[in-house]
Formats: structure tokens, C-alpha cells, sequence
């Protein structure tokens, strides 16, 4: 019909974000601890020679990590690993959140910011302490432990992103860390990675800011350009600086 003019519904508008913010969780989001996968073999009784084996061959390069992955669980379930003593192996390591994690983390949410976490660590670890971290972040890049019904081991979904893109078998940290920019559209120079450890250091460098928050290993951090040392324990400092409080 001459004319007319057809009417189109409004395209509704993408939520635009501040940035990303990824946290490594080991000795970051959780203090007391250097390797979560440690309170795993700790629950069965296993010595440290027994628990970083498949470790040693990994970092030498004979093994990819889905390799390492894969023989840890099947040595771990063959143990009789159990929720239930991964949660009794917790309690006595004196293991905690760092303080103020979760007043930090809805800081960031609330001034428009992404939030995830990207470790080689274990969830089952994780949500000991925070039983719902889908509600603080909104990517969980991480190891996942799959339980029965009686909460007994059966398998496990090894994280693609753990080390560095040099090792075999990962993407690497840096490789989650822009996964998840390319997924909200947020340019990787809005990025911020906060880590504690060297195995942090290649997220660091490819990401717009980065966060060192430790009180040890300062000296190797700083070969990090540009890198922000936070020594205090407490995740709020992080946040504040991420927004541009302090």
C-alpha cells in the first residue's frame, strides 16, 4: 500500500559494561591455601610425592592437562574421595575467603562491572565457601568435580583455561580472560586480571590492568609492566582501586 509504513518493534539495547574483572582463586579469592587440588588429595591421605607426579610430568611437557586432570580424579576416586572429606579436609587447614570477598565482588557487579573467576582450582573448593557463585560471578572458569547422589566422586570437567597458552593441552588464563571479553564485548584493554602467583603473570600481561595481591613474591611481581601490588588482605583495596576509589 502506497504509503504505509511498517512499524518495527524497538531493538532492544545491549547492556554495555565497565569492564572484566577475573580473579585467580587459589591464595586470591581464598587465603590459607597455594593449590586447592592440595586439600583434595590431603582428604584421601595422600603424600605430596603421590600428589604432584602427574605435575612434574605436566610442566616437563610428557603429558598434556587433560592427561594430568584425568589420572589425578581416577587416583583420587579410586581413594574414595568424598564431598563430604573434601569439606572435613577444609575445616582443619584453617583455609578462608579473603577478607571482604563478597562485599568487593558486589562492588564491582554494582558499578557495572563483569566478574569471573579462571583457575586451575577445583569448585567443589570454592563452593565450601560460597555454596552459590553463580550469584558473585558471572563466569566460573574453572575444574569441576561431578558427585552421585551420596556425593561420591565420578567425574570430572577439566577447565581449558588454567597455565599459560605454552603448555600443552590449554588455552591459558590469558585465553579465558579474552574468551570472556569477546563474549560481553568489552575490548581486553577494559580487562583487569588479579592473581597472586608467576602462573598468573601471562593473564596479567595481555590484560588492560592487572592486580598482584599479595604480600609475598612482590620482587618477581614487578616484572610485570605496569602491574598494581596490593600486600593488604583485603579484596575491598582491589575493588576500590578497580572503580577508582583509591
Amino acid at each position: 500500500m502506497m504509503g504505509s509504513e511498517i512499524k518495527r518493534a524497538p531493538r532492544s539495547e545491549e547492556k554495555k559494561y565497565e569492564g572484566v574483572v577475573a580473579f585467580d582463586l587459589d591464595g586470591t579469592l581464598l587465603r590459607g591455601i597455594r593449590h586447592s587440588w592440595s586439600l583434595l588429595w590431603k582428604a584421601v591421605g595422600c603424600s605430596r610425592e603421590e600428589a604432584i607426579k602427574c605435575q612434574k610430568a605436566f610442566v616437563a611437557g610428557e603429558i598434556d592437562y587433560k592427561q594430568w586432570v584425568r589420572h589425578d580424579f581416577e587416583s583420587l576416586r579410586d581413594k574414595g574421595l568424598t564431598l563430604d572429606k573434601i569439606n572435613d579436609a577444609i575445616k582443619v587447614t584453617g583455609c578462608s575467603l579473603t577478607k571482604n570477598m563478597k562485599p568487593a565482588i558486589k562492588m564491582l557487579k554494582d558499578n557495572g562491572y563483569v566478574t569471573a573467576v579462571i583457575s586451575g582450582g577445583v569448585d567443589a573448593v570454592l563452593k565450601h565457601f560460597i555454596p552459590d557463585p553463580e550469584k558473585y560471578f558471572d563466569e566460573l572458569f574453572i575444574n569441576r568435580l561431578v558427585w552421585d547422589d551420596q556425593n561420591n566422586l565420578i567425574d570430572i570437567i577439566a577447565t581449558d583455561y588454567d597455565w599459560d597458552p605454552g603448555k600443552k593441552g590449554v588455552l591459558g588464563k590469558c585465553g579465558g580472560l579474552k574468551e570472556i571479553c569477546r563474549k560481553y564485548k568489552v575490548p581486553l584493554e577494559k580487562s583487569v586480571f588479579v592473581g597472586n602467583d608467576e602462573n598468573d603473570f601471562m593473564a596479567m600481561r595481555v590484560a588492560g590492568r592487572k592486580v598482584y595481591f599479595s604480600a609475598q613474591g612482590i620482587e618477581t611481581a614487578k616484572t610485570v609492566e605496569g602491574v598494581k601490588i596490593e600486600q593488604k588482605n583485603d579484596l575491598l583495596a582491589v575493588a576500590e582501586y578497580i572503580i577508582g576509589k583509591n
